[in-house]
């Protein structure tokens, strides 16, 4: 069974990194330009993401998957509370202050919906995209508001409800809704989801593939202080969170899923919030990018060690 899972785990990063290539070659052909990857990831956050999220709620409703998504809510926020005050200790020498709040915002949080989704979705199937969405319910409350507020040089203009109510946790709320009530949809609208969402990971990597298009690869390597944190965010930090978890004598495949999670590289929106607020978005280029390489090597190796 090991085994299945670490082979299900390289084919399927595997599959993302050709889809990468596929957005680096098209950005670098002219194919796409920054206007039409802008689109992509509007139509990503606010369409796609959404329907992947609303068709993994597609479960019976039963009093044991019900209890473990208390048990997921429960593991999110533990976790959440332990990554906020690492990251407020791990970084403290070597790194200027905005450097220090780049390292804080790729401590909290993975890249979940880009990559984290379809990993899950390719190795355990759907039932781990639903505990996922769950899992993300603290992950996507903090983001909006520490998350912003660590960027963010004049904090009293973000609008923290309007960021809440986003897309995907309206599709978070809508699921549970349909899953505790057991609604049905009609085949043409469920279908028409299923696929929409489907779409998820190949607009995620081509949008990847054209942003690492316009980084110089050669300065990603040779500046070493971004070293350290992708050895924290892909390997240190999963292993804590799974040590921590596994002292609660939990369901061993609800710890997998949320250790998976952290095994993550960081979320895109790491570089696009460092840019948005005129933080060190070079840092954070480098970061995300050198994790984003790595994760192929480190995620098959999480899964495996902890199966």
């Amino acid at each position: 069974m090991k085994n299945m899972l670490n082979l299900n785990a390289v084919n399927q990063v595997g599959i993302l990194t050709i889809l990468i290539l596929v957005g680096f070659y098209a950005k670098k052909k002219k194919y796409i330009n920054d206007s039409v990857n802008k689109g992509f990831s509007d139509i990503l956050i606010n369409i796609t993401s959404p329907c992947l999220i609303l068709i993994s709620f597609n479960f019976k409703f039963s009093n044991e998957m019900f209890l473990n998504i208390g048990k997921i809510i429960i593991f999110s926020s533990i976790i959440h509370i332990v990554l906020l005050i690492l990251g407020k200790v791990f970084y403290l020498k070597y790194y200027n202050k905005d450097q220090q709040n780049v390292l804080k915002f790729l401590t909290l949080f993975p890249n979940c919906g880009f990559i984290g989704y379809p990993v899950l979705q390719g190795v355990y199937g759907n039932k781990a995209i639903l505990y996922a969405s769950i899992f993300s319910i603290p992950y996507n409350l903090l983001l909006w508001t520490y998350g912003i507020r660590l960027f963010c040089k004049n904090r009293n203009n973000t609008n923290i409800i309007k960021q809440l109510l986003s897309p995907p946790l309206i599709a978070i709320i809508l699921g549970l809704i349909m899953f505790v009530f057991s609604i049905k949809l009609p085949y043409p609208i469920y279908r028409s989801i299923e696929m929409l969402g489907n779409m998820t990971a190949p607009i995620a990597m081509i949008i990847t593939g054209v942003a690492l298009a316009g980084i110089k690869v050669k300065e990603i390597f040779l500046k070493t202080n971004s070293y350290y944190p992708v050895v924290m965010r892909l390997i240190i930090l999963p292993l804590i969170i799974y040590i921590i978890l596994n002292t609660f004598n939990a369901d061993k495949f609800l710890i997998e899923v949320c250790v998976i999670i952290e095994a993550m590289p960081p979320a895109s929106l790491t570089v696009v919030f460092a840019e948005g607020y005129n933080s060190d978005v070079d840092f954070a280029a480098r970061c995300t990018f050198l994790s984003t390489i790595v994760s192929a090597i480190t995620i098959p190796f999480m899964i495996s060690l902890i199966s």
